[in-house]
């Protein structure tokens, strides 16, 4: 009997991924991370709803909770939650809400009355549009660059829009296989997405300009290079969100799952691609407004994210 290695390699894998979920002090952090940016998003929608967030507010709570039981909360996530949670309240306050999601924030921050964060760690700003960033220094095209999703009426430029994959597909591609591509659909056509039109992007949809399909070409791969296919296709999309904003686009990067099922199938003979492309990510776009209020979620702290390996690594 012929075993088949690379589906040996995804039952590892996955119960590798499995045993990785289970409690950790990294989950809860990363999780709870998660759920604020979901409020910081309320923030900036252009009419909030009284006591929205109820269900990220209890996650984050429950995250912060079961933190305590195995460790210590990482201090700038916790400066995080007391921020945002703080400016939760004070929103839901100028909309004349009372109602039990705000008392639970507020019986939140009570516990922790004497914390005085030095500055705000995130939350939402107004800002005026970037029209081009091709003339910008790189930090400050990086800095400057944010996901969109209240576009104006503006329609797109498609030869623009083209310029930018164009200058996107440069990236770092594994060899120069080049094992991607970009579909574009226009609004007419996003019901061709069936499910995943919705989920994420539902509540500003009416505003998406265009949405760009990313597919990995998996036959570009050899058998021992499982799950190669979704490297290439991320950079690109890394390096698109760039070129967009350079190109004076709003975007916002929206994640799928990365399984090969009838749904995707379907869609994928629905746009045009092959049998052998899985779908990675999808990008919305369209231009942005003058001015809006966007999300402004904290960077952690650059030691968080790079670590130094040394000889007492080992």
């Amino acid at each position: 009997m012929k075993f088949n290695s690379t589906l040996i390699m995804d039952f590892l894998n996955n119960r590798y991924a499995y045993k990785c979920r289970k409690a950790s002090l990294t989950k809860y952090m990363r999780l709870t991370m998660k759920e604020l940016h979901s409020l910081e998003k309320g923030f900036a929608m252009s009419s909030p709803k009284p006591g929205f967030g109820k269900a990220h507010i209890e996650k984050i709570t429950t995250y912060v909770n079961e933190t305590k039981k195995i460790g210590k909360l990482d201090e700038e996530v916790f400066m995080m939650v007391h921020s945002i949670f703080s400016q939760y309240v004070e929103l839901q306050k100028s909309l004349n809400y009372s109602g039990d999601v705000l008392t639970a924030v507020e019986n939140f921050l009570k516990g922790f009355e004497n914390v005085i964060p030095d500055r705000t760690y995130g939350g939402a700003q107004k800002l005026t549009r970037v029209k081009t960033a091709l003339d910008m220094p790189f930090n400050e095209c990086v800095l400057s660059r944010h996901s969109t999703r209240n576009y104006s009426d503006e329609p797109i430029d498609k030869d623009k829009l083209k310029e930018a994959i164009s200058l996107a597909a440069h990236c770092p591609s594994a060899c120069n296989r080049q094992a991607f591509h970009a579909y574009i659909l226009d609004s007419t056509q996003f019901d061709k997405l069936g499910p995943y039109k919705s989920g994420g992007i539902g509540g500003f949809i009416d505003k998406v300009k265009a949405i760009i399909v990313i597919t990995g070409i998996v036959s570009a791969y050899e058998e021992n290079e499982s799950y190669q296919y979704i490297v290439s296709p991320s950079i690109f999309a890394g390096y698109l969100t760039l070129s967009l904003h350079a190109y004076g686009f709003g975007s916002c990067v929206v994640q799928r799952p990365v399984q090969h099922t009838r749904t995707w199938k379907n869609i994928a003979r629905s746009i045009g691609a092959e049998e052998d492309e899985q779908i990675v990510c999808m990008i919305t776009v369209g231009m942005p407004a003058e001015e809006d209020i966007y999300p402004q979620s904290h960077r952690l702290n650059i030691e968080k994210i790079m670590k130094e390996v040394s000889a007492n690594n080992e």
